[in-house]
Formats: structure tokens, C-alpha cells, sequence
């Protein structure tokens, strides 16, 4: 039989198992829209936590769901909050002092590549069809 103060110390420790951790999010992402650059999130670890900011350009939403007319604007948004999870990061970006905030939502990075899903509205709102992001070389 284990002792109590073992199995309160893996209790503890279970949180800090489930969360996946931060490297692997960190670098400079990029999505483009029918070869037209669209989206670059610049992640950085800053203790256990991401911080950030995103670059995006303005565009329109057809019935399907598609991101379409991308006008280059380049926005760039300050990264409010990150939650890590094991397979996903929740981000919450600053929306150029307009509106309320943007969320994303990155999923499953590996080898060099991530799905971003753009949730208008907040989680589980106006569905747009998820990006494939790309980490930059070096980055």
C-alpha cells in the first residue's frame, strides 16, 4: 500500500502531465489562402506560458465557410491569453482596440505544421474552414 503522501504528491503532478508542453507551439507560423499570404502568428515562451502577437490581413467568409477577397492589411494583434492543453493551444488575440477579442484555436503541432481554426464569435461560433499553418524555417 502506498503511502498518503505519495499519492498526494501524483495527484499534484497529474496537471503538469496532461499539459502539453509550450515548445512545441513556439516559432513563427504562416497560412496562406490560395497562395496569398493570410495569417503569421510569432509564438514566444515567456516562463511556462506563450505569449505573442498575429499578423492577419482582412477578408470575407462565403456561405461554406471559405475565406475569400484577402485584403492585405496586415493587423497585427497582441496575444492577450494561451492555454495549453495537450493537443491544442486556445489563444485570445487583442482585436485592434474594436470589437471584442479574436480566439483561435491551434491544433496538433507536428513536423512543421499545425491546423489553425479562426473562431468568430468565440469557441464553437461562426464556422470557418480550419487553416494549415506552416512554422518557418529556423524559427
Amino acid at each position: 500500500m502506498k503511502s498518503p503522501l505519495v499519492i498526494l504528491l501524483l495527484l499534484a503532478a497529474l496537471p503538469a502531465l496532461a499539459q502539453a508542453p509550450a515548445d512545441k507551439f513556439v516559432g513563427t507560423w504562416e497560412a496562406s489562402v490560395d497562395g496569398e499570404p493570410f495569417v503569421v502568428l510569432i509564438l514566444q515562451k515567456k516562463g511556462d506560458d506563450i505569449a505573442g502577437t498575429i499578423v492577419q490581413n482582412d477578408f470575407d467568409i462565403t456561405e461554406g465557410g471559405e475565406i475569400s477577397n484577402i485584403q492585405p492589411t496586415h493587423r497585427k494583434s497582441r496575444i492577450l491569453s494561451a492555454e495549453i492543453t495537450p493537443k491544442a493551444l486556445k489563444i485570445t488575440a487583442q482585436k485592434n482596440g474594436q470589437g471584442e477579442n479574436v480566439r483561435y484555436l491551434m491544433e496538433n503541432p507536428q513536423d512543421g505544421e499545425a491546423q489553425l481554426h479562426m473562431l468568430i464569435g468565440g469557441y464553437g461560433a461562426t464556422k470557418i474552414a480550419p487553416l494549415t499553418l506552416i512554422k518557418r524555417a529556423g524559427k
